[in-house]
């Protein structure tokens, strides 16, 4: 163990933590946060309000607890799970990236069970429009793009659907890296220099600052969109085989393993029933433009449906 990782598990040790934040619950799972910072506290608060719940009273017992431990003066910072040091750094931002990708472990590997998609979602007029893509495409600018023009969020990193055609979304906070400040600048953390740290590699931010959070709606198209600098737009409409063959890899499934041969067929039910298609853009302005027409010709195809297999569709009407 080098100087500083003692260190930090010296003051780990004996941290005078304030009391827990939460709980917090996705997809059945649930945890708690703590640091020693109150104003830390009050933005962890912030950030994973759209997962606060009622408080049960096994939560103690059987719920973990996540914490910051602030970098100090002259050494590192910590990440820990129930007391554990899980991560070492010394920069804020790395702290609380870590954070949340731990908990977004937590949430996804045991949620395996569901189809569980690796995408952003938002809702746009009462239907819910799903961006499957592999990391590095796009898919929290573009749903923050959708988001500015007034759709409501559900998340920037998984989603699940089911048999119904139900989506769940998973609400952490928006996830805006480096490269796309130019073109969403207005969405920087308005914070003072101690906690602007925490956003300096990757910003953090709240959609509930500017716009609906929901929990879930009914699927209403899929859209597979790729950012290539550059790019003249291209949203073109996929046949029910090749819309699977983009949504297998965007498939959370258990490391090293393939998705399971029941998903690969639920998968394709789903291309069967909704609209798919593949977007290429440079132009966050373009793509949030091809999304929305998208959605509109969903819309216009169910509207042209007979009656009675809309009924089948939704049994509400």
């Amino acid at each position: 163990m080098d100087q500083g990782a003692g260190d930090v598990v010296a003051r780990l040790a004996d941290a005078a933590w304030l009391p827990p934040l939460g709980p917090y619950a996705c997809f059945g799972q649930r945890w708690w946060l703590r640091t020693t910072d109150p104003a830390l506290a009050s933005m962890l608060a912030d950030l994973f309000a759209s997962f606060a719940c009622a408080r049960r009273e096994d939560d103690e017992p059987s719920a973990p607890v996540y914490g910051i431990l602030p970098v100090s003066a002259h050494g590192r910072g910590a990440v820990e799970r129930d007391g554990e040091l899980m991560r070492s750094r010394n920069s804020a931002s790395g702290l609380l990236r870590h954070l949340i990708w731990l908990i977004n472990r937590q949430v996804i590997d045991a949620s395996l069970d569901r189809l569980l998609l690796h995408t952003a979602a938002a809702e746009v007029d009462g239907r819910v429009v799903l961006l499957p893509a592999p990391m590095e495409s796009g898919k929290t600018t573009l749903v923050t793009g959708l988001l500015d023009r007034g759709a409501a969020y559900l998340t920037d990193e998984a989603a699940a659907v089911a048999d119904d055609l139900t989506v769940t979304g998973y609400p952490k906070p928006l996830s805006i890296d480096a490269g796309a400040r130019s073109v969403l600048a207005h969405h920087a953390p308005d914070l003072d220099e101690g906690l602007a740290a925490y956003h300096a590699s990757q910003w953090q931010v709240q959609p509930a600052s500017f716009t609906r959070v929901v929990a879930d709606g009914p699927l209403g198209v899929i859209v597979f969109p790729r950012y290539e600098s550059g790019a003249a737009t291209e949203l073109r409409r996929l046949r029910p085989v090749e819309a699977v063959d983009h949504a297998v890899p965007c498939t959370f499934a258990p490391k090293g393993e393939p998705v399971p041969t029941a998903k690969v067929r639920q998968l394709a039910g789903i291309a069967t029933a909704v609209p798919c298609y593949a977007l290429t853009s440079g132009s966050l302005d373009e793509a949030c433009d091809a999304v929305f027409t998208a959605a509109r010709e969903a819309r216009a195809e169910r509207e042209a449906e007979p009656a009675s297999d809309r009924r089948r569709e939704d049994p509400a009407g």
